[in-house]
């Protein structure tokens, strides 16, 4: 499973890729041998270890914010909460906004039928990634356009899941097995 992170205003997608001897991480794409160890802790001081080489790294938290002061630069580094995101970053179509699919996944439950008038807070599908459920109702009193998906299939990051008439819709974190 990826990890969203915002640095300097760009998106970017880290995943721990698991191997005989640990784990490596793949950045946008591109594969880093990296370890982080904690040096002076109570200082906010600790090594970063990027394919082989060894980096004096300063770390301070504040907030949902991590600073990190690296060779000579500062960097404010956010983790991003990757459906809260997508559901924001829906944009309407034609007067018609569009669920878009945080990440791939499978649709395990649709709750709703082509041309139906739902309620606010009416569940609209609910979708499984990595044994994760995630619910996502309606913000409001809408009709259904398009329910792109039945229960079982399987569909990709940004694919359009339901589109609403109007108004934006929004996840309400996860459900069922798996969730935490």
């Amino acid at each position: 499973m990826a990890y969203e992170f915002e640095l300097d205003g760009r998106i970017l997608e880290v995943a721990p890729v698991y191997g005989r001897r640990g784990f490596t991480l793949e950045i946008d794409g591109r594969r880093v041998e990296a370890e982080l160890r904690a040096a002076g802790v109570e200082r906010g001081e600790a090594e970063l270890v990027l394919d082989g080489r060894v980096h004096r790294v300063l770390v301070a938290r504040r907030g949902d914010v991590v600073h990190l002061q690296l060779g000579g630069r500062a960097f404010a580094v956010t983790f991003v909460d990757s459906l809260r995101r997508v559901a924001r970053a829906a944009r309407p179509d034609a007067g018609h906004d569009a669920l878009v699919a945080p990440m791939p996944g499978v649709v395990v439950e649709v709750a709703v039928a082509l041309g139906e008038l739902v309620e606010e807070g009416a569940l609209l599908v609910a979708i499984e990634s990595m044994k994760l459920q995630t619910a996502f109702r309606a913000p409001r009193a809408a009709r259904v356009l398009e329910v792109a998906y039945a229960v079982g299939q399987s569909f990709e990051k940004g694919a359009v899941l339901v589109r609403l008439e109007g108004g934006p819709v929004v996840e309400d974190g996860p459900v069922g097995e798996g969730a935490a």
